[in-house]
């Protein structure tokens, strides 16, 4: 384990990794949403109709290039490569909601919310690498 920390280029501040947990625990909660009435939450689907049949590519997405985004941060990843991955993560939304029919049904809304899981998760990975890194000194 400590061969692990040692190699990380940067360790995040105490906040930033109560964040990401959040941001990854918020993602399951709504994905669960689904199927478990006490978290089912009404007035979303009321304010995003059809809501819960879309959410499992917004989960997907965020705990996918989040996991991605945020290890590579530790790692010092260049930013570029982490906007790179999140344009691909995006791109293969859209192409398997159009094109991937097997165990899919085409739906471009699917797409939107796998979209917009990516454009969250890297609006906190520039919040994480601009405030919460501090060089590994250990």
């Amino acid at each position: 384990m400590n061969k692990v920390i040692k190699s990380l280029h940067y360790l995040p501040s105490i906040p930033t990794a109560l964040w990401f947990v959040m941001l990854v625990i918020v993602a399951m909660l709504l994905f669960l949403g689904r199927n478990v009435e006490l978290l089912h939450s009404d007035t979303l689907e009321e304010v995003l109709p059809g809501f819960y049949s879309h959410v499992s590519n917004f989960t997907l997405s965020v705990l996918l290039y989040g996991t991605f985004g945020y290890v590579g941060l530790l790692f010092g990843m260049p930013f570029r490569y982490l906007v790179s991955a999140g344009v691909v993560v995006i791109v293969l939304n859209i192409l398997t909601e159009l094109f991937l029919s097997v165990l899919n049904t085409p739906d471009l809304i699917d797409a939107l919310y796998g979209s917009v899981g990516v454009l969250i998760t890297f609006g906190f990975l520039i919040i994480a690498m601009k405030y919460g890194l501090q060089t590994n000194t250990l």
